[in-house]
């Protein structure tokens, strides 16, 4: 089964993959025929990898996580489960995001970056230091601007 649910939350698709699994069924991941994945990095279940992304070698995507067109996940790089990279993003080598996060589309990562869980990172933003998790990031350099109760 592929768990297609793009334009849900985090929270919800991490809701529906766990029903899921709870009645058996095995959630398969999908890569795109125009996606590029290095053979050393891992996909866990419900992993998608659409058009025209590229992962680099030694990633590791966790369950649900979904890297959206046209994005890189550079090398040595770990996102967290039911997080969502949305199109046109750039993760640089070396970063780490938290689970149920979203880097929202055009976004910039720079290389050495902790991300934390459950935190949201805007559109066009240029991340150039960690973001602690339950927060809403955005700008160029980024900037916490709030925190997520």
């Amino acid at each position: 089964m592929i768990l297609g649910v793009g334009g849900a939350s985090s929270k919800d698709r991490k809701y529906l993959f766990e029903k899921v699994k709870k009645n058996k069924f095995s959630i398969e991941k999908y890569v795109s025929k125009s996606a590029v994945v290095a053979n050393t990095s891992h996909l866990s279940q419900g992993v998608q990898v659409l058009l025209n992304s590229t992962i680099a070698g030694n990633v590791i995507l966790k369950e649900g996580v979904i890297i959206n067109s046209g994005s890189i996940v550079e090398h040595d790089s770990e996102i967290g489960s039911f997080s969502h990279v949305a199109p046109g993003v750039t993760i640089c080598g070396s970063v780490s995001i938290g689970e149920m996060s979203f880097i929202g589309a055009g976004s910039t990562i720079l290389p050495n970056i902790n991300i934390g869980s459950n935190t949201i990172v805007g559109a066009g933003s240029v991340v150039t230091k960690d973001v602690g998790s339950n927060c809403i990031s955005f700008g160029s350099p980024s900037k916490v601007i709030k925190s997520i109760e």
